[in-house]
């Protein structure tokens, strides 16, 4: 009788195998031949096979045991006839010749269920999340009963698109998840993070960094006009948890420098498209000094940064020093642009001829979501109280948005000072606030309102359609650069009257550092039809002009110019001084055609928008500057609105 039970499984002691330099490994060879891979082995024809084959010509299992009981080859053996007893030595078998009996007939072999039709042997598939997996080491142990190996010295997994290397990685080969320990790098889908210590699960894509991390990354900004920059983003926390499928993460205790604007954080999420959520942020243009302070900041429940847009701050308080001053439901620092409103309500005091002594401040509150209002109010001793605001939306493309303002002062060429009432204007708006591929190219606005003019008196509706085109480089010379251009007003009155002005502009201009530039140019008007406004006419059909900003130690200075061709005298005339003090300047203004005179303070990076320098300007904005050319706030940067 044949015994047909298993063969009793062989005593395998653990494999622990020290692998050294120039060594191979048998659990490495087992990982690279895939018997201990995270995928099954694969057949000859690619067919994933985890159970190997029998070796030729054997009937039973290995080395010519039964088959296994239960298996379709012990079902077949089992159906087959018992075969005769050998017989034993002392037996005699007649022999045939000398037997006159005919031998028995053989009897058939029983039928044998004949296998189903067209029917492929069932093979596992392998799992759905399975992933390939590359390890190297300088020396490994590994333990293939606990499905555990430890790779030591420049140690190394890479996974899809994906790489971790430490001083040591112990992995599980069943649940692929890895500790790394000493020196840690996660790279992967143009991200880096350094820790000194990381967990994570191939398969999840997921990994936690602990430990002085740094999470780095690039992204790459569009700019017509220069072509498109890389701009490095470096994040420093205590801790950071990691999805590479979703590219989101969290961290913990966070501190970075994005585009100028410095950053701490009790915690912050890593979004999309290097986006950014700080949660009980701290944030300023300016470092700190010796004894960790800021000349100024702000502090917010939390911050939301976008490299293409900019950053909103949720109900943020402002601090110089350590006083207090104001606490804003809502603070937007624009990329871009040309000016703008400050949003700080800082006030300003000084003395116009025609509006006599004043104070004004501004603010700017969040109607609703995506709607802001840009308002200042000031009190003049011989106009009274003035307003003047413009709610706008800021959700993209060209903005809807009304004006209303009481008692402007405007410019006018005879009489040179005027009064205007906007009652008001409703319209859109297509300005850096437009986060528009169309304000890329262009600036402009078209709307409609009832104009009322102080002495002379007059009231009408009008309605303006008015674009200027951004700079137009013509020749660059040693960081000079020659550029144009081109804009448009059509303007049509209630009245019946129409005006039309088309202009061209052409400057010249170089950029050293932060207010430190010259712009110097020629304009030309060609225009037609008559207005009721005198403020509507173009002031100068041919005007140069001229722009100066220049520092020296704490102290800035600034000039600007209009001088009118046709009657050969300067229309007007604007002087500035002013003194850094730890990223807070005071300056004094004074304009020669309003006869005017102000006291403003302005926030470095926040509220000096009057120094930003026109779009023209080169080389364009930077993001930061060496210390040697903060001029009196060591390397920060001086424009609130962060370059395009």
């Amino acid at each position: 009788m044949i015994d047909s039970s298993p063969p009793p499984k062989p005593c395998r002691p653990p494999l622990v195998a020290p692998l050294r330099r120039g060594e191979s490994s048998p659990l490495l060879n087992a990982l690279a031949e895939g018997r201990l891979s995270i995928l099954p082995a694969a057949s000859p024809s690619g067919v994933p096979n985890p159970v190997p084959p029998l070796p030729p010509g054997s009937v039973g299992g290995p080395s010519g045991s039964p088959p296994p009981p239960g298996s379709a080859l012990s079902a077949a053996t089992e159906a087959l006839p018992a075969a005769p007893a050998e017989p034993a030595p002392d037996d005699l078998v007649p022999d045939e010749a000398d037997s006159d009996e005919a031998p028995p007939p053989l009897e058939p072999l029983p039928d044998l269920p004949p296998p189903p039709p067209d029917e492929e042997p069932v093979i596992p598939s392998p799992a759905p999340d399975s992933i390939p997996v590359e390890i190297a080491a300088d020396e490994s142990e590994g333990n293939t009963d606990e499905d555990q190996v430890i790779l030591r010295g420049n140690a190394r997994i890479r996974s899809e698109e994906r790489e971790i290397l430490a001083d040591q990685i112990t992995a599980d080969t069943r649940t692929t998840e890895i500790l790394a320990e000493g020196d840690v790098r996660v790279t992967g889908d143009g991200r880096r993070i350094e820790g000194q210590r990381a967990r994570g699960n191939l398969r999840q894509r997921t990994v936690n960094l602990e430990g002085d991390v740094t999470y780095t990354s690039v992204l790459q900004i569009p700019n017509e006009r220069v072509g498109p920059r890389d701009l490095p983003i470096t994040v420093r926390a205590e801790a950071i948890d990691y999805n590479f499928e979703q590219r989101t993460g969290s961290v913990r205790n966070l501190e970075t420098t994005l585009q100028g604007l410095r950053f701490r954080g009790e915690s912050g999420v890593l979004l999309p498209d290097q986006r950014l959520q700080i949660q009980g942020a701290e944030f300023s243009f300016c470092p700190v000094d010796e004894r960790g302070r800021y000349g100024y900041r702000l502090r917010a429940q939390q911050v939301d940064y976008n490299p293409l847009e900019g950053a909103v701050a949720q109900r943020a308080t402002l601090y110089i020093g350590n006083r207090r001053i104001v606490t804003l439901s809502r603070y937007e620092i624009e990329r871009g642009g040309e000016g703008g409103s400050a949003n700080i309500p800082l006030p300003r005091i000084g003395s116009s001829r025609l509006a006599g002594s004043f104070v004004s401040f501004g603010f700017q509150p969040t109607l609703r979501r995506n709607v802001i209002a840009d308002t200042r109010l000031e009190l003049a001793t011989k106009v009274g109280l003035r307003v003047f605001t413009t709610a706008r939306s800021v959700s993209g493309g060209p903005n809807p948005f009304l004006r209303v303002h009481l008692d402007e002062e405007v410019l006018g060429r005879d009489p040179q000072r005027l009064l205007i009432d906007r009652l008001p204007e409703v319209g859109f708006l297509l300005d850096e606030r437009s986060r528009s591929r169309w304000s890329r190219r262009l600036r402009g606005e078209v709307s409609y309102g009832y104009i009322r003019q102080h002495n002379p008196n007059r009231r009408t509706g009008r309605g303006l359609l008015s674009l200027l085109a951004q700079p137009i480089p013509l020749q660059d010379w040693g960081g000079w650069r020659l550029s144009a251009r081109p804009g448009l007003n059509l303007m049509q009155y209630s009245s019946g009257e129409s005006y039309r002005d088309l202009y061209g502009e052409f400057a010249l201009a170089r950029r050293w550092a932060p207010r430190r530039d010259v712009r110097v140019g020629i304009t030309k008007h060609l225009t037609g039809g008559s207005t009721p406004f005198r403020f509507d006419e173009a002031l100068i059909p041919t005007e140069l002009f001229g722009r100066l900003r220049w520092t020296a130690g704490d102290w800035g200075f600034g000039l600007d110019s209009r001088y009118d061709l046709s009657r050969s005298e300067l229309f007007d005339a604007r002087f500035s001084i002013g003194k850094v003090i730890r990223c807070v300047e005071p300056r004094l203004v004074f304009s020669t055609r309003l006869r005017q005179v102000r006291l403003e303070v302005n926030l470095l990076g926040l509220t000096d928008l009057d120094d930003l320098p026109p779009a023209g300007t080169v080389p364009p904005p930077s993001v930061s500057y060496p210390p040697d050319q903060a001029n009196g706030c060591d390397s920060c940067d001086r424009t609130a609105h962060l370059p395009r």
